[in-house]
């Protein structure tokens, strides 16, 4: 029996270990009377218009494709014994492409204020107590469904609060993600429809070397679940959860997200771990609880690869 093998089974059992306990703390947190006070709502209304939306979206899109630009320069930098290794320069790219977005959000977040109703505790004069957002301060909001205004204050968890939230979304999307994943890839197998494989995997895939398998992890676990989760989470999920009917409101930014990553065999598995990120971020207030469950369930996949388990 082979090493690689051994790591493998290890890796693989844990993870149906971990399936196991998401699937404990999904039932609890969804349906138990006891956690009722979890499922409230915590996330108050963003009170930017749409005109400031778009440009702070714009700014994010010009980000990337600057950074975009500037990957594609630093790759033709490169000494030609790097410069046609693809991990590197896939690396490079994406990379270039999500500073730059960050970049461009950063860039937004300072913009003039009637523009920008997300930067921590400044609300605009104008803007009432009701509608105050509340997704980097801790001022009480009033929080709003899609249908009617609740009587309910919406105040995020403490910060701490919302990390170990963040865990239990990540243990609690595992296995959920895990069988829409399987039912949906055994459907596409069933009618022949080809299954590619991910950008992640083909990276990781052509990585050898410690310190470009560590740079790759860190983009993979750190870096994109950050921009994904401003833009998907705090930036669309937010603006569209009270103008739109619920049903859409969680459905369009998942969506979206799932197109986002252009693979067909990922798709729903996706599409359903960007509900499950949205249901997180509306009951904790804040998009950390999303970027600690988003960057662990990406560590799973980077280790379980690693580990030569076939995703």
């Amino acid at each position: 029996m082979s090493v690689a093998f051994n790591a493998s089974t290890l890796f693989t059992a844990l993870e149906i270990a971990l399936m196991v306990v998401g699937l404990v703390l999904a039932s609890r947190y969804q349906f138990a009377k006891s956690a009722a006070e979890q499922r409230k709502c915590r996330l108050g209304r963003w009170n930017i218009s749409g005109f400031g939306l778009l440009v702070i979206a714009f700014q994010a899109i010009v980000g990337g494709i600057i950074g975009l630009s500037l990957g594609g320069l630093v790759n033709s930098w490169l000494p030609s014994g790097i410069s046609t290794d693809t991990a590197v320069t896939l690396m490079v790219a994406n990379s270039g492409l999500h500073l730059g977005i960050l970049a461009g959000i950063a860039f937004g977040w300072r913009a003039p204020e009637t523009l920008n109703a997300w930067r921590p505790g400044r609300v605009p004069a104008s803007a009432t107590a009701q509608t105050a957002g509340a997704e980097f301060s801790q001022t009480p909001t009033r929080v709003f469904s899609s249908s009617a205004a609740s009587s309910s204050l919406a105040t995020p968890l403490p910060l701490v609060s919302a990390i170990k939230f963040g865990v239990i979304t990540y243990l609690a999307a595992l296995p959920l993600v895990t069988i829409a994943s399987l039912l949906w890839q055994g459907g596409l197998d069933l009618f022949g429809i080809p299954r590619p494989k991910q950008e992640l995997i083909d990276l990781f895939g052509h990585a050898h070397g410690f310190w470009k398998i560590f740079l790759l992890a860190l983009m993979a676990v750190v870096v994109a679940p950050i921009t994904e989760e401003l833009v998907f989470r705090a930036g669309i999920f937010r603006f569209v959860r009270t103008r739109l009917p619920r049903v859409f409101a969680f459905a369009l930014p998942s969506a979206l997200f799932a197109c986002a990553h252009i693979n067909m065999s990922a798709s729903v598995p996706l599409f359903v771990l960007a509900l499950i990120l949205s249901l997180a971020y509306e009951r904790s207030g804040r998009v950390v609880t999303t970027i600690v469950a988003h960057g662990l369930f990406n560590l799973t996949s980077v280790v379980l690869l690693l580990a030569g388990v076939d995703r």
